[in-house]
C-alpha cells in the first residue's frame, strides 16, 4: 500500500528518531491543543542499532575523486556531516556512521558525502583523458534489428508486440511436431494465459483479426518475438523475425486498380530484407517448395545447408479457428540462423563501373517443376567473375507449348571490372551458360 509513510519508510528511517520526533509530537500538543505531559518519555529499545563502521584510505578517496583535497578539510566536512572520526592511523580514517545516514555503507559513498558537500564545481577537468573503447560485435544483433526494422517501417509495415503467454487452444490450432514438447505455465491466471507460444503466426493473426473486426483490412505486421518448446528434457528458445501480409496491396485511388497481395509481395521483402541484413546472396540462395504444418505452396529460403526461411499463405482451417476470412501471407525468418550466416564485412558501396555492360537474352523451355532460383544459382556457379546480374523478365505457360513445359526468358548482365569485354568473351559465357542450362536443367534453349 503506497503511502506518504510507506515512501519514507521504504527508502530507511533513523532509529534513534523516535524519541527526538515523540518530544516533538508532544511538545506541538502541548501548544496548540493545551495538553500536558503527564509521564517521562519511557523509550523500549532492547537492541541499539550501532554506527556502522567503515574505514576509509585517503588515497582512495583522493583517486576514485580525481583531486587532492586536504586532509584536514576532509575530517572537518565528515564530522560536520555528522559522522564521527574514531581513529586516525596516517592516512586510514577509521569513522563510525550514524544511523540516519542508511545510504552510507561503504568508502564510496563517503566519497560522494565529501565530494557533494566540498563542490563538484571544485574538481578539475583533466586535460587527457584515456578510455578503452569496448569490442565491437560483428555482426551486431541489435544494429540488424534496429536496420531492419526500420526497412520494414519504410515498406509500409507496423511493429506489432504480443503476448509470449498464450491459449492451450493454440495447440488444437497447430499441433506440436512430433518429438516436441509444448511449455505450458504451473499455475496460469486462465486458459488463456497458460501455453507458452510455440508458433509466432498464431499471435500475429490474433492481431489481424482484431483489425479487420475494426474495419483495418490492409495490414502489413511484424515482429521480433520468441517460441518456446522442449524436446529431450530440454527447454529450447528460438528468436524469429515475422512478417504477415493481408488485404490490398495498394490504397484505393481511381485511376490505379487495386491489387491484392500474394506470394511475390512476400517473396521481393524477404528478399530486400536479406540484403538489408548484409547477407551474401549472389549465387548462393536457394528456394525449394517445402510442405509446412500451417502454410500453403510454402517455400523455404536457404544459403548453402541452413535454413533461413519460411513463407506462404497461411492455410484456410487455420484462418477459420482464427476468425478471418481473407487470405493472409506469413513470412518466419530464424533469426539466430540468420546472424549466424551473415557477413562479418562491412559493406562497401561500389562507385560507377569504369568499363561498359553488356546485356544478352535467352529464351528457353523448361519442366514446370524447375524454380528460376536453381537457374541463377547454376548460372553465378558457371561464371562467377564476368556475371553481374541475372534477371527474369518473361514467362509463359499455355497451349503453344507442350504440357508440363514452361517457357522462360532471361537477360544476363556481363561485365569485366578490368577491360572492356570482347565479342569472343561474351560468346563464349554465354555458350557455357547453354551448355550448362542444357545438361543439368533439361533446358531448350534458343537465342533471343
Amino acid at each position: 500500500m503506497h503511502t506518504d509513510s510507506s515512501f519514507r519508510f521504504e527508502r530507511g528511517t533513523d532509529p534513534d528518531m523516535t524519541v527526538t520526533a515523540l518530544k516533538k509530537a508532544a511538545l506541538m500538543i502541548t501548544e496548540i491543543a493545551g495538553g500536558n505531559v503527564s509521564s517521562k518519555i519511557t523509550d523500549i529499545y532492547p537492541v541499539k542499532i550501532p554506527f556502522k563502521q567503515i574505514e576509509l584510505s585517503l588515497d582512495y578517496l583522493h583517486n576514485i575523486i580525481g583531486a587532492e583535497i586536504p586532509s584536514e578539510e576532509v575530517k572537518n566536512i565528515l564530522v560536520h556531516l555528522g559522522i564521527e572520526i574514531v581513529k586516525e592511523e596516517g592516512r586510514i580514517l577509521s569513522v563510525a556512521v550514524p544511523p540516519f545516514k542508511v545510504d552510507v555503507t561503504r568508502p564510496a559513498d563517503l566519497a560522494e558525502e565529501v565530494l557533494r558537500i566540498y563542490g563538484y564545481n571544485n574538481i578539475a577537468l583533466p586535460k587527457k583523458v584515456s578510455i578503452t573503447p569496448g569490442k565491437r560485435v560483428v555482426p551486431d544483433p541489435e544494429e540488424i534489428i534496429e536496420r531492419s526494422g526500420a526497412f520494414l517501417v519504410a515498406q509500409g509495415f507496423r511493429e506489432i508486440l504480443t503476448n509470449s503467454l498464450t491459449s492451450l487452444s493454440h495447440l488444437n490450432i497447430v499441433p506440436m511436431h512430433e518429438g516436441v514438447d509444448s511449455v505450458q505455465v504451473l499455475n496460469p491466471l486462465s486458459n488463456d494465459l497458460a501455453l507458452l507460444r510455440h508458433k509466432m503466426l498464431l499471435t500475429g493473426l490474433e492481431t489481424i483479426a482484431y483489425n479487420i473486426n475494426r474495419r483495418q483490412k490492409d495490414l502489413r505486421f511484424f515482429e521480433y518475438g520468441k517460441t518456446y518448446c522442449k524436446a529431450k528434457d530440454k527447454y529450447i528458445e528460438t528468436t524469429h523475425l515475422s512478417l504477415w501480409l493481408t488485404g490490398a496491396s495498394t490504397p484505393e485511388h481511381w485511376k490505379v486498380k487495386q491489387g491484392e497481395f500474394d506470394i511475390y509481395h512476400l517473396k521481393a521483402i524477404l528478399e530486400q530484407l536479406f540484403v538489408q541484413a548484409n547477407v551474401e546472396m549472389k549465387g548462393q540462395f536457394t528456394l525449394k517448395a517445402e510442405a509446412e504444418d500451417s502454410l500453403d505452396n510454402a517455400v523455404s529460403y536457404y544459403l548453402g545447408k541452413s535454413l533461413l526461411a519460411k513463407a506462404g499463405s497461411v492455410k484456410r482451417s487455420i484462418l477459420k479457428a482464427m476468425d478471418i476470412s481473407q487470405p493472409v501471407w506469413y513470412a518466419d525468418i530464424d533469426f539466430e540462423a540468420l546472424m549466424r550466416v551473415l557477413s562479418n564485412k562491412d559493406k562497401e558501396v561500389a562507385g560507377p563501373p569504369k568499363f561498359p555492360e553488356v546485356r544478352r537474352d535467352l529464351s528457353m523451355l523448361l519442366a514446370r517443376e524447375v524454380q528460376y532460383s536453381e537457374l541463377e544459382k547454376l548460372a553465378f556457379s558457371t561464371e562467377p567473375r564476368l556475371l553481374q546480374q541475372v534477371n527474369l523478365f518473361d514467362v509463359y505457360e499455355g497451349d503453344k507449348i507442350e504440357q508440363n513445359k514452361k517457357s522462360y526468358a532471361l537477360s544476363f548482365i556481363l561485365r569485366d571490372e578490368e577491360a572492356t569485354l570482347q565479342d569472343k568473351q561474351i560468346d563464349a559465357v554465354m555458350d557455357k551458360l547453354m551448355k550448362q542450362f542444357e545438361l543439368k536443367l533439361g533446358a531448350v534453349i534458343r537465342k533471343v
